[in-house]
């Protein structure tokens, strides 16, 4: 079954005159986004979660309230495949101003080492990924990587780079649960 794209979109206001004495927050955000997969054939699958966004007004907009990206500094990569970078500092890029966010996830039936019988007969699958992200007061930061998912039915082993621009930041291996299981924390 085909299932829908996930759109957002969200409008926050924080009235700032409501305080006598100036400290409330006072901005107007609006964020536009969209989330989906696709799946063509057995061959591959396609996660992709994207959102632009701007501080319409930023008169007062406390750190709690700037618009955050999901960062990763562990060896632990998250469950889902398009859910948040892997290498960025958690709130290094975090911003109160415009900003795009971008992370794409292809899963491959046959790739590399699928191409082997065995490993693609046993259920393993090999990922690229590719994660950007742009706000008004950063370079351009930008991910790439490759993983194994599906490892001994529940692993999945990802290894990566994240970069300023043309400059490398730091790259490393992550460790997670397979794609395929969904967690999810209810409805």
């Amino acid at each position: 079954t085909e299932r829908s794209p996930l759109v957002k979109v969200a409008y926050t206001k924080a009235f700032g005159g409501i305080s006598g004495d100036g400290t409330a927050s006072d901005f107007d955000h609006l964020e536009l986004g969209i989330q989906h997969d696709y799946t063509f054939g057995v061959s591959g699958k396609l996660d992709f979660n994207l959102s632009v966004g701007a501080f319409l007004s930023n008169d007062q907009v406390y750190f709690p309230d700037f618009q955050h990206f999901g960062g990763n500094r562990t060896i632990f990569s998250n469950f889902g495949p398009a859910s948040n970078y892997r290498f960025m500092d958690y709130y290094k890029y975090s911003t109160n101003s415009k900003y795009f966010s971008g992370i794409v996830h292809y899963q491959f039936r046959k790739f590399i080492f699928t191409q082997l019988p065995m490993l693609r007969f046993s259920g393993v699958r090999e990922n690229i990924f590719f994660n950007y992200l742009k706000t008004d007061n950063s370079p351009n930061y930008w991910e790439v990587g490759y993983s194994l998912d599906n490892l001994f039915r529940i692993f999945r082993v990802e290894m990566g780079a994240g970069f300023e621009d043309a400059k490398f930041l730091r790259g490393g291996v992550r460790f997670g649960i397979a794609t395929f299981i969904q967690i999810s924390g209810g409805d």
